[in-house]
Parts: structure tokens; sequence; C-alpha cells
């Protein structure tokens, strides 16, 4: 029997197809309005206040990669919430990370509560959506 092997093209895509599905392998799904309000904790809009530091008191520990800060709560869309919140507004996955760390800058947030108080984006980037303008801040 006779081993045939691929053509150099073939074998070229077949590389470039593998690859790209590695690069893709932590996207973050999309999910429905009615999923992110599901499976939130707290719907609310607020404004990004103090940026805080890992290891302190408020924060506690967490990946040097993320970053907390503090929110004040305009409107509370869904759950209860105190008039400021903690929000890891940096993920130490970047493909979680909602990309929302703009002291000044309010916001519309799907959130989910760990058990330390934190709040974290239901659906990375796509839970989180800014309501001001660059120019309004």
């Amino acid at each position: 029997m006779k081993i045939r092997s691929l053509p150099a093209n073939l074998t070229l895509m077949l590389y470039l197809l593998t690859a790209a599905a590695a690069c893709s392998a932590n996207e973050v799904a999309t999910k429905t309005l009615e999923e992110k309000v599901s499976e939130s904790d707290l719907v609310v809009s607020g404004v990004v206040g103090e940026i805080l530091p890992c290891g302190t008191i408020d924060v506690g520990e967490c990946s040097k990669y993320s970053v907390t800060a503090k929110v004040l709560v305009h409107d509370i869309l869904k759950g209860t919430a105190p008039k400021e919140i903690l929000f890891r507004c940096k993920e130490s996955i970047p493909e979680f990370s909602p990309r929302a760390c703009n002291p000044g800058v309010k916001y519309l947030m799907f959130l989910q509560q760990d058990g330390k108080g934190v709040f974290h984006s239901v659906n990375g980037p796509r839970g989180i959506y800014s309501l001001t303008e660059v120019n309004e801040k």
C-alpha cells in the first residue's frame, strides 16, 4: 500500500484552520438581552469612580491583571444595590474583560456578584455598555 502525502497548499490550509480555531477558543459568545437579564443578579446604570488596587480590604485578593473600581449606582433596573458597588472592570482573562475602567464614564451594567461582594459582567465586554459620549466626561 502506497502512502500519499498531502499537497503543500492543503497542508497549509489545514494548519491555518487549526490555528484559527485555537485563537477563537476563548471568545465570549454574545448572549441575548433576555439571557443577560436572566443571568444578572443586578442590572444598573452607574458611573465608574475610584480604581482600587488588588489586595486592599475592599477588593481582597485578585490577579495582577485584573482591576476593580467603585461604581456610583444611578439607576437600578434589576436587583437591589447600595449607592456604591465594587465592579471588576478588567478581568485577568482578556476575552472576559468588560474593559470599562474609565473614571467618570456612565455604563449600563449586567452583573453577577461573586462570593466576595465584587460584581462581574455576565457577558464579558458584551455585558457593559457606555452611556457617556467621550466629550461628555
